[in-house]
């Protein structure tokens, strides 16, 4: 799959119309066939792959985004979910692509309640194995929970009610022991 899809995507940077096309319905069909393998296969298998990163690459190709999201929602919403927190460390992916508007609203809406569901995710999945849930202050988080955050004001109310799920977990975490952290949360939580 993870062939088929980069052939077919680098082919649609470099083609006339017609083949560009063609190639492109090949990309999509290789996305939707590997949203039916994400689901099954040995999470070491993938991991071991480059297809999440490619996955999170393909977030920034408007044709292929949509795809691209819904199978890394698969994949964070895993039984075996834990082994795909490192996707936490490549939030410049997520924080490029939706910064990318369409011009068709309806597109860029389902692909924001797509990429909010997947953090929503990652993160309640991050607490449920870090109790302290420390880790979201740490510096290279700082990306995630502005994403979070920007989330959390946008006003669809379908894509702020996903984030509710994250923010009163992590309220109630045991970080609210730390004053800093939670000024730096609920100064956030009060612009949104």
């Amino acid at each position: 799959f993870y062939t088929t899809l980069e052939k077919a995507y680098s082919q649609t940077k470099e083609q006339d119309s017609s083949e560009k096309a063609l190639n492109l319905k090949l990309a999509l069909s290789a996305l939707d066939s590997l949203k039916a393998y994400i689901d099954w296969v040995d999470a070491d298998l993938i991991i071991g792959s480059p297809i999440p990163l490619s996955l999170l690459s393909i977030l920034s190709e408007v044709p292929l985004r949509l795809r691209g999201i819904e199978c890394l929602l698969i994949m964070v919403n895993r039984k075996d979910k834990e082994q795909f927190l490192f996707l936490l460390k490549h939030m410049d992916y997520f924080s490029k692509a939706t910064s990318i508007s369409t011009g068709n609203k309806a597109d860029d809406y389902l692909f924001l309640k797509r990429v909010t569901q997947v953090l929503t995710l990652l993160g309640l999945n991050q607490m449920a194995i870090d109790k302290s849930s420390q880790i979201f202050f740490r510096p290279e988080y700082t990306k995630f929970l502005d994403l979070m955050l920007t989330a959390s004001a946008h006003p669809s109310i379908t894509i702020s009610e996903y984030v509710l799920p994250f923010w009163s977990k992590l309220l109630n975490s045991e970080f609210q022991n730390s004053k800093e952290h939670l000024r730096q949360i609920s100064t956030g939580l009060l612009m949104a």
